[in-house]
C-alpha cells in the first residue's frame, strides 16, 4: 500500500490531481467490507462489544467511503459511512475526513486529516452526492 500511495502522490505531481489531499480522497473512494476478515476469525472473536473487552472483538462492517465537496470547511473531505452486518445494514457509524496540505519549508510539504464526528448524523445517513455536504459547517462537526 506504501508502495501505491508513493505513486499516486508522485502522479499528482505531474498536475493531473492537484493536491495530495485530492490523491488519498480517489484512493479510498469506493465500497469495502471486512466480511473476509470476519469469516477467516476465531470464532471467540465474533461477538459485539463489550465492557471489559475493548479490543477482542470483530463484527462484520460494510463501509462506503465518498469524496464529498465541503466549500465551508478547508480541504479534501472523504465522507466515510459503515454499516453492521451488510451495506443495507443499520449505520453504526459516521465520519468526515478531511485532508490538507501544509508546507514546512519548500521541499518538505506535509499532507495532515482532520477527523471528525457529526453532531446530528442521521441528516448525513446515506448520501453519496457530491453536492450533498455544501452547506456543512464546522458548527455541523465535532472535531
Amino acid at each position: 500500500m506504501i508502495t501505491v500511495l508513493a505513486l499516486a502522490l508522485a502522479a499528482g505531481s505531474a498536475g493531473e490531481i492537484e493536491t495530495e489531499g485530492e490523491i488519498l480522497a480517489s484512493l479510498l473512494a469506493g465500497a469495502w467490507s471486512n466480511a473476509a476478515q470476519y469469516e477467516a476469525a476465531d470464532e471467540a472473536l465474533k461477538r459485539p462489544p463489550a465492557p471489559g473487552h475493548p479490543y477482542d472483538w470483530l463484527d462484520v462492517q460494510y463501509a462506503r467511503f465518498v469524496p464529498v465537496d465541503t466549500p465551508h470547511i478547508p480541504g479534501d473531505a472523504v465522507y466515510l459511512e459503515w454499516r453492521s452486518g451488510g451495506p443495507d445494514g443499520p449505520v453504526s457509524r459516521q465520519r468526515l475526513w478531511v485532508f490538507h496540505s501544509e508546507i514546512r519549508d519548500q521541499d518538505s510539504p506535509l499532507t495532515g486529516m482532520d477527523f471528525h464526528a457529526f453532531r446530528n448524523p442521521e441528516v448525513f445517513e446515506g448520501r453519496t452526492g457530491w453536492s450533498d455536504f455544501a452547506d456543512l459547517t464546522p458548527d455541523d462537526l465535532i472535531t
